[in-house]
């Protein structure tokens, strides 16, 4: 019966996988086929925060943990936003599928030499650049609002509704769970992702936005999410959201939060009662298996079907362009299974030094003697949630085992898939 209803559930999840595709290709396609004179005027009037370029500029300089990424911001984001331009390819079928931009040879932040007058003086040469590895399905929300509002007023759209979330699902989670505990959680999580960051910058906005939506909507309807049959679509949506909007950040932290979120509102389904014998330890791991395959079938399966038609496009349309294969490539450099890699030591240690801070030091003792203090009152209450709780810390490091390069390379920012294990670090001592 478990397996046949699970096989139901797959195939229902494969139909929402299909319908996806299109509605994501269509998206792209409606998008690119807006005009893009405003979007560029829009940007070229903000663009002067960019001619000063730095790969990972810190709002608190000397800390890693404050970084934003204005080079990806600068090189794809808003160069495949103002695309197509005068003289460029019109196509929207081929430009939603392969997302291409000028690329200015020798040059690092490509949109300043798009737009900018101050950097014309001298020739160039350039080339469309395909970056079909990922969806961009930030353009579908990025182009349209860049039609409207300039460059900066978009930016600080999305700071604010970043920081309305929050402040909304801080108070719903009080109203929710009827104490503190649950909402002391998610500050701190929040606080050790650095909104700030991910507020002001594309690049780091996409998984922290769909993260604040996915536990808003826990907050306002968690209780239809059913553990049995609601979860795996809940999970599913989160990955196939992640692999469209993102690139590739810290996209483990959408499954790491909002799953110990549910484990929280739904402890009893999953677990079982305290004092109810029926129930078996490991009914939350492997309710945590289940969801998170979900999530990883969504985000899967959705970024290689990418893969699959920006190679079909490419070959109708003769752009020379092998999308498959350049993918498979960079997943075996990601993960550090071609080449020499790091040593997976190495890579847990960069990324805790990212948060090797005073503030963030500060937070995090704070948070353990606050834990300590409210152990030794629990008197050990809450036991069946415990193994559940542990499996969600322990995936993180899972995570980087399995991305040893990019979790290495990019430890500026991928440090946030660690950081969201403290959540439920905290939720455990907080059990009752």
């Amino acid at each position: 019966m478990f397996i046949l209803r699970d096989l139901k559930i797959l195939l229902k999840s494969l139909l929402i996988l299909g319908i996806c595709i299109v509605a994501g290709y269509l998206l792209l396609i409606l998008v690119y086929m807006l005009p893009t004179g405003n979007i560029r005027t829009n940007i070229k009037n903000c663009i002067e925060q960019y001619e000063t370029f730095q790969t990972f500029p810190e709002w608190a300089r000397g800390y890693q943990f404050t970084a934003t990424d204005d080079y990806t911001d600068a090189t794809y984001i808003l160069p495949n936003a103002v695309y197509p331009g005068e003289g460029d390819e019109k196509n929207p079928f081929k430009n939603a599928a392969l997302v291409p931009h000028n690329d200015y040879v020798g040059v690092i932040h490509d949109i300043v030499y798009e737009l900018s007058d101050n950097f014309r003086s001298e020739e160039i040469d350039s080339f469309p650049f395909c970056y079909t590895r990922y969806w961009h399905g930030y353009l579908v929300i990025l182009k349209p609002l860049l039609c409207i509002f300039s460059l900066n007023i978009v930016r600080m759209m999305n700071a604010g509704l970043e920081f309305i979330l929050m402040a909304l699902i801080l108070m719903l989670a009080v109203k929710k769970s009827g104490n503190m505990k649950l909402a002391l959680s998610l500050m701190a999580s929040f606080m050790l992702l650095n909104p700030i960051s991910c507020a002001i910058n594309f690049q780091l906005a996409a998984v922290m936005n769909i993260i604040l939506v996915a536990i808003m909507i826990l907050m306002l309807w968690g209780d239809k999410i059913t553990p049995e049959k609601g979860a795996p679509f809940f999970f599913l949506a989160i990955g196939i959201a992640v692999a469209y909007f993102d690139f590739l950040t810290y996209p483990l932290a959408s499954l790491i939060l909002p799953l110990s979120v549910y484990l929280w509102l739904h402890h009893t389904e999953i677990c079982g009662a305290e004092g109810d014998n029926s129930s078996k330890f490991w009914q939350g791991p492997v309710f945590l298996i289940r969801s998170g395959f979900f999530w990883a079938f969504g985000y899967g399966a959705f970024w290689l079907s990418k893969w699959v038609l920006a190679t079909v496009v490419s070959a109708i349309t003769g752009a020379n362009e092998y999308p498959l294969k350049d993918a498979m490539k960079e997943v075996g450099y990601r993960s550090g299974l071609s080449g020499e890699g790091y040593p997976y030591p190495m890579v847990i240690l960069k990324n805790i030094m990212v948060l090797a801070n005073w503030p963030v030091i500060i937070l995090i003792l704070a948070v353990i003697a606050a834990l300590i203090v409210y152990g030794i009152k629990n008197k050990g209450r809450g036991k069946k949630t415990i193994p559940a709780y542990v499996c969600i810390m322990i995936v993180p490091f899972l995570w980087c085992a399995v991305t040893l390069e990019h979790s290495y390379d990019h430890a500026v920012f991928a440090f946030r898939n660690m950081a969201s294990a403290i959540l439920p670090f905290m939720l455990l001592g907080l059990r009752d």
